[in-house]
């Protein structure tokens, strides 16, 4: 299953995040956010195009913590 999961995402091109910290600790920019859960994309398709294929998750931080949960598969509702 993990070998599946590898071949189904790509990263997210640095020319869409900008700073990279600021997004994966829960900061990201309005277009990389999915508004309705308050997720994060942390990845995209492999086609090098993130909105075909996102992979969300919320992203919480606190003092010496951070946390991603909920991750959701827009084009996928079924499986959250």
């Amino acid at each position: 299953m993990e070998d599946f999961l590898f071949h189904q995402y790509g990263g997210l091109a640095p020319s869409d995040l900008g700073d990279p910290a600021p997004h994966f600790l829960g900061n990201a920019a309005p277009e990389l956010r999915h508004a309705p859960n308050d997720a994060t994309a942390v990845l995209g398709c492999l086609c090098g195009i993130w909105e075909c294929w996102p992979l969300f998750t919320r992203i919480t931080a606190a003092p010496g913590s951070v946390t991603w949960s909920a991750f959701r598969q827009p084009h996928r509702p079924a499986r959250g």
